[in-house]
């Protein structure tokens, strides 16, 4: 190439990158396009990186196996991570997908990838997510000729579905000739859940009609607080309930509404990431003013209350995430201590519980009390004590499209016996960075979801008639009942 050329050529590409005087329009423009198309496919780009790490690592270390770290950070780049995955033969790590960014790429990995072992991977992570879109895909994988995608498909179905699916799975397990596929199918059958609906098991058994309060609480506002649930309460009782429940630590407010800053007690450190405010001021005791107050509306309406504060111990100088019950003598019939406090949000502050797992006997049942965290393990124990109805008491925090409220927790209430009334906190307005509020549900012991909120963001209550228990050897207790007052 002759001399003049190449310097015209390298004049040229100097020129469209650090361009002549008055040309400085055309060089901002390039800028946009590059910086846009940097946008556009940052995560592809990101993903490119993390495999040419990955890469690297492996050739100067000589292993075999992928860098773990990269293969977590393409878990969260959505669908350029995913497809990353598989090419670097980590497809298995879709099946514990936790971002609901990766949905579009898992549905497309399930439904069409020529490797088996990845759509039966992408069937798995699909199960950990509300889609409209997963059950139907895996109806239809319930045909695929390979093994692993079967399994796959019957275990979502298992999480996903509800008892309108037992037709699907009879019709499979009739067609279906390996043993243990059958055996599969006939224990995802078993343990679908019921539709949701308010279709009593015996029409002709009592019930009682009971309440949930999806409530917002400002932080640190107790005074504020108490007349906002009070003013649910009322309007529960005034519709015929008979048990409210209303959201953990309502009173003095669980979090900031943007779950940045959390209560920290004296010498105690808040998770990193979050600023704490001393609960001095707005904790109180049992008794105290919210149950003197729900006390008295109780007593006031024949009513049963749940009653969420944060609590202070005098005598350990103790803070307590708390929930009582007040009943229609007006006294404290429940005082529990959550057992379970959440590291993240309650590590500045809550004791563990030290009251153990109360239970009391009611015209409508024997009721006990949880709050949010301690349904990881507590359940079991009241199954154990024969309680028929849990006032649950949540301010939840989870993962968009998660399945906690729609699948686990009906079938918690399932595997342990319990009527479940589910009061979870809300916020003003979408938050944008995390979500677990709304949701609130009513279950009855077999797992149907009676009742649930109609929006995540907004207060609202939610009503539901559970069937009352028949005592042993006699009839069932009376419907719309009370207890004797005092």
């Amino acid at each position: 190439m002759p001399k003049g050329d190449a310097q015209k050529r390298r004049r040229t590409w100097r020129d469209w990158l650090m361009p002549r005087r008055g040309r400085w329009r055309w060089a901002l423009l390039r800028l946009a396009i590059i910086t846009t198309l940097i946008l556009l496919f940052r995560y592809d780009l990101a993903a490119w990186g993390l495999a040419a790490h990955n890469l690297a690592w492996k050739s100067l270390t000589g292993s075999t196996k992928n860098h773990q770290g990269d293969v977590e950070l393409l878990l969260r780049l959505g669908g350029p991570g995913a497809r990353m995955l598989v090419r670097i033969g980590e497809a298995h790590a879709l099946a514990r997908a936790a971002d609901p960014d990766l949905i579009p790429a898992l549905l497309r990995l399930a439904r069409s990838h020529a490797d088996p072992a990845v759509r039966a991977h992408a069937l798995t992570g699909l199960s950990s997510f509300q889609d409209d879109r997963t059950l139907p895909l895996a109806a239809d994988a319930l045909a695929d000729p390979n093994e692993a995608v079967r399994r796959a498909a019957i275990a979502c179905i298992r999480q996903l579905g509800d008892e309108r699916h037992r037709p699907l799975l009879d019709q499979r397990l009739a067609a279906e000739q390996d043993p243990a596929i059958r055996r599969l199918l006939a224990q995802a059958r078993d343990a679908l859940l019921p539709a949701p609906g308010a279709t009593v098991a015996d029409p002709s058994q009592p019930t009682v009609k009971v309440a949930a309060v999806q409530a917002i609480s400002e932080f640190g506002k107790p005074e504020a607080n108490r007349l906002r649930l009070a003013a649910f309460v009322r309007a529960a009782a005034a519709n015929g309930a008979k048990l409210v429940v209303l959201p953990e630590t309502a009173v003095q407010g669980y979090l900031t509404h943007d779950i940045r800053t959390a209560w920290q007690a004296d010498g105690m450190a808040v998770t990193q990431g979050l600023s704490g405010v001393s609960p001095a001021g707005v904790a109180e005791t049992v008794p105290g003013p919210s149950t003197a107050l729900f006390g008295a509306l109780a007593r006031e309406l024949a009513i049963y209350v749940s009653v969420p504060i944060l609590e202070f111990d005098p005598p350990t100088g103790r803070y307590y995430n708390t929930l009582c019950l007040v009943g229609p003598e007006g006294s404290v019939l429940l005082h529990y201590r959550k057992l379970n406090p959440w590291p993240h949000a309650e590590r500045g502050w809550a004791a563990q519980g030290d009251r153990g797992r109360p239970v009391l006997d009611t015209p409508y049942g024997r009721l006990s009390l949880l709050i949010c965290y301690d349904i990881h393990t507590e359940p079991a124990h009241l199954k154990r004590a024969g309680v028929d109805t849990l006032l649950y008491a949540i301010a939840w925090v989870d993962a968009p499209k998660s399945t906690w409220f729609r699948s686990d927790l009906p079938r918690i209430a399932r595997e342990n016996g319990l009527n479940i009334i589910g009061a979870n906190w809300t916020v003003p307005r979408e938050p944008g960075t995390w979500h677990g509020y709304g949701q609130s549900l009513i279950i009855e012991r077999t797992g149907r979801v009676l009742a649930r909120a109609t929006r995540d963001v907004g207060e609202e209550i939610i009503y539901a008639d559970l069937p009352l228990p028949r005592p042993p050897g006699g009839p069932a207790l009376p419907a719309n009942s009370q207890s004797p007052r005092k």
